[in-house]
């Protein structure tokens, strides 16, 4: 997010983002695969701050262009996490759900009767991780999650800090969210915060590879 020849405030990409404020309704890839994240409605675009997309908590968010997701997945997701929440709270960084605990893929920030918790989500399985969370509130981290159709597993900074057995099928046919969850072609737990940088990939990485995509998204 902090390279602004890839942000767009319009989804044909046609006006520049170039300056704080200013709404971005198109991040455009740059490897040239046409994998782009949209927002249609002006209303729903986050804005630029400090090198990074602010989302409301309301209705911002972006749509990936491309349908589905995979079965095998890893997710990191670099976020100011806002420093504290109001009662209970559900709030998504990235992810998209068929139907409520229903082939999921998601990576959640959580309140839950006053705990700070972590969530990732795939098939109808949901790791949800509070030791250390509350530490993280306030701060710039790098979150992720992965599962391979065995496996869902939790990290912070690259390091592992949960895993359990998935159950259910994480394949569907819903494009993934930024900024909240896909829940069933609508917006769900929308996110309050801002996110400097998302990446995806169909497989799993290796501690090497995983060690410097973080390095890359912390830069």
């Amino acid at each position: 997010m902090s390279d602004l020849s890839t942000l767009h405030q319009d989804t044909a990409m046609t006006i520049p983002v170039t300056m704080d404020g200013d709404p971005v309704g198109a991040v455009r890839d740059k490897r040239g695969q046409g994998l782009y994240l949209r927002q249609s409605t002006a209303s729903s675009r986050p804005t630029l701050a400090a090198n990074a997309l602010s989302f409301d908590g309301v209705d911002d968010y972006l749509v990936a262009s491309v349908a589905g997701y995979p079965g095998i997945r890893e997710v990191h997701v670099a976020t100011t996490l806002p420093p504290a929440f109001v009662g209970d709270a559900y709030q998504g960084l990235f992810g998209a759900r068929t139907q409520y605990n229903t082939q999921i893929s998601y990576l959640v920030v959580a309140q839950v009767a006053g705990v700070h918790q972590l969530w990732a989500g795939a098939g109808t399985t949901q790791l949800k991780i509070s030791n250390g969370i509350a530490a993280l509130m306030g701060t710039r981290c790098v979150l992720g999650y992965s599962h391979d159709g065995s496996t869902v597993r939790l990290f912070v900074n690259g390091v592992q800090i949960g895993a359990t057995g998935q159950s259910g099928s994480a394949a569907g046919t819903l494009s993934s969210i930024v900024g909240g969850i896909n829940a069933g072609g609508g917006l769900g737990t929308p996110y309050s915060g801002q996110i400097e940088g998302v990446v995806e990939f169909d497989r799993l990485l290796s501690d090497t590879e995983r060690g410097q995509i973080v390095q890359y998204l912390a830069a």
